[in-house]
């Protein structure tokens, strides 16, 4: 895995988990509302259900899910060693 296989957003993911070390896939799109360098701009408040936007973020969790970069225990989603490791070699 390369760092130029990963995306903009999925790059802002991995900044969030390294912020916060177990969080849901709403807490992650709650904290890419507010990074000035993403794209994402609406996060349906607890209870209101999934816009675009929330299936977006899914997506880009699960890719990384796939790369080995992320993992999860039960809903609540976290770095792996992977991910840790090319987060220490981010330029």
């Amino acid at each position: 895995m390369t760092e130029d296989e990963i995306t903009d957003e999925q790059w802002n993911i991995l900044r969030v988990l390294r912020q916060h070390r177990r969080i849901p896939v709403r807490e992650i799109h709650n904290e890419l509302t507010e990074l000035p360098e993403s794209r994402f701009e609406v996060s349906p408040d607890y209870g209101e259900g999934w816009n675009d936007e929330r299936e977006e973020v899914w997506d880009l969790k699960s890719e990384l899910h796939n790369k080995g970069l992320i993992t999860n225990d039960y809903q609540e989603w976290y770095l792996t060693k992977e991910g840790r490791e090319i987060l220490s070699r981010e330029s």
